[in-house]
């Protein structure tokens, strides 16, 4: 009686059984042999008392995980930063050995008059050793001349685990959906006018 003698008693009783703490002994058992019919009262309020303390964990530890994601992604995202801010001058010092004229600018033919060393560099950030593939890269408004921002553009965009093969492939798939686009209205915008 004394467990639930006031609603307080009542509360730190029930706080008791959910913990788990000298809940049957002590709590269940003197009211059950006193009052039977609360017998499935007090296994609800287990059951639920034990379900919400688990979702409770549950939630700490899935909010805990979602927050150090977050974090990972936004330290990943600044140690590429770094990364490719580190690469600028190397950068420059390519770009200064394909431009030989100092015009500002380098055309495919420069490529070809290219010291080794420099195509090695440049194959090596590139992943890749095929000169017109790359020049296709850079030159990718194509006016036949590549600058320096679009150098540096253009190496800096690759994303790690992506090569310019894969690169070229994604673009031209984008390129015919488009194409392919256009030309289902072309057909259909026909078979509209005809059916009229």
């Amino acid at each position: 009686k004394n467990h639930f003698s006031s609603l307080p008693a009542a509360m730190l009783s029930l706080l008791q059984c959910s913990t788990g703490d000298t809940c049957f002994e002590a709590v269940f058992r003197p009211v059950l042999e006193s009052k039977p019919f609360m017998a499935p009262l007090f296994l609800v309020f287990l059951a639920l008392s034990t379900l919400v303390m688990m979702n409770l964990v549950t939630a700490v530890m899935v909010d805990s995980s979602i927050r150090q994601a977050n974090e990972d992604r936004g330290a990943q995202r600044a140690w590429e930063e770094q990364k490719k801010q580190a690469l600028i001058p190397e950068l420059e010092a390519i770009f200064s050995i394909l431009d030989p004229d100092d015009n500002g600018f380098f055309e495919r033919a420069d490529l070809d008059d290219a010291p080794p060393h420099a195509l090695a560099a440049l194959f090596s950030l590139l992943r890749s050793e095929d000169v017109d593939l790359i020049f296709e890269h850079f030159d990718y408004a194509s006016t036949g001349a590549v600058t320096f921002s679009d150098f540096c553009e253009c190496i800096l965009s690759l994303e790690n685990d992506k090569s310019l093969e894969q690169k070229r492939t994604t673009k031209r798939i984008a390129e015919l959906v488009r194409r392919t686009a256009l030309l289902e209205d072309v057909m259909y915008g026909s078979e509209l006018s005809v059916h009229r």
